[in-house]
């Protein structure tokens, strides 16, 4: 789900209406700059919070972008909509490659067993590239029929993401695998069982 995000579908909209003093490359050379300090200091900062603060920041992004272009705000060459928007975009994309992008990986990782890890990860990657393409396939289509609907489908999922994270995720940071699969176990049941008594 974190690849429904739509970052690679954000990337191509930025690609197609990118204002000329603009550069390609410098979204790519932003994420890069965001995701080695991000890397570096993911076991000081937390996957659950890193996962929360990222959700929160992806889903308002698209959330704001497809109220833009809902309300006819960004117009295609010209106007303050437009550059609200391409911040926006330089907003999200840094924020999904320093977190969401991250902990994906890492998180993916510390949640299998030895034996199962490199197998398991290496579905997970598969799995990752083939949404890459499917999001990066079904963008321009989405657009060509509602220039704000894709918008709101990727920061719904977004939310929707964040929001079972947020519940049955738990922290793994600084701890091992056993301890991670018995808090991971613990943490579903208490959830569950509040949900349940709800």
């Amino acid at each position: 789900m974190v690849q429904l995000s739509g970052i690679d579908g954000l990337l191509y909209v930025y690609l197609a209406a990118q204002p000329p003093s603009l550069h390609p490359e410098s979204s790519a050379i932003l994420m890069l700059v965001v995701s080695i300090p991000a890397f570096i200091s993911a076991d000081s900062w937390g996957r659950r919070t890193s996962i929360i603060t990222g959700g929160i920041g992806l889903s308002g992004c698209m959330f704001v972008i497809g109220s833009l272009y809902a309300t006819n705000s960004v117009h295609a060459h010209s106007g303050s909509g437009r550059w609200f928007a391409i911040l926006l975009i330089f907003v999200f994309a840094p924020t999904y490659c320093g977190t969401w992008g991250i902990v994906g990986k890492i998180y993916a990782s510390e949640i299998q067993p030895v034996q199962t890890r490199a197998a398991a990860n290496s579905v997970a990657q598969g799995l990752n590239f083939f949404t890459n393409w499917l999001v990066a396939f079904a963008t321009p289509i989405f657009l060509a029929r509602s220039s704000f609907g894709a918008y709101f489908l990727f920061g719904g999922l977004s939310l929707f993401t964040l929001i079972i994270l947020a519940l049955f995720m738990p922290e793994t940071r600084g701890r091992g695998w056993k301890k991670s699969k018995t808090g991971a176990a613990g943490h579903r049941l208490t959830r569950l069982d509040s949900v349940a008594r709800c």
